[in-house]
């Protein structure tokens, strides 16, 4: 499992199975489009907060919460390590929105990066 420290804590990032990453890349859709748009000549942030402020409420949920479901956070001393997200909530309250956002983009980033990467090189398996 990867690792991240953001702020003074070092959290283990969730590992999505293939359905779940599908149906994420399904939802954020639109996000990616409006990035590759922006990328092609337009303002990259204005475009991405447009297309991320077009998401409805329950597609952001969903791609927050499988991404959050995974995610632990290391205890102080040796305690272990608990779980970010349960039952629909987070369970520290010291994880602001920003740092929610770097855990989720960094276990997008983990989960979804070979896909990318087979897209830029045309190499993803064609279909029989």
């Amino acid at each position: 499992m990867e690792e991240i420290e953001i702020g003074a804590h070092t959290y283990r990032l969730a590992k999505l199975d293939a359905m779940t990453q599908f149906h994420i890349i399904r939802r954020l859709g639109g996000v990616l489009a409006a990035m590759r748009d922006g990328a092609e000549g337009g303002d990259v942030f204005t475009v991405l907060m447009h297309a991320i402020g077009e998401m409805s409420d329950a597609d952001s949920e969903y791609i927050i919460a499988k991404c959050l479901n995974g995610c632990t956070r290391r205890q102080d001393g040796d305690a272990g390590w608990a779980a970010v997200f349960r039952h629909g909530q987070i369970m520290f309250a010291d994880i602001s929105m920003p740092d929610m956002i770097q855990l989720v983009w960094a276990t997008l980033q983990s989960n979804l990066s070979d896909f990318f990467t087979g897209l830029r090189s045309g190499s993803l398996p064609a279909g029989n």
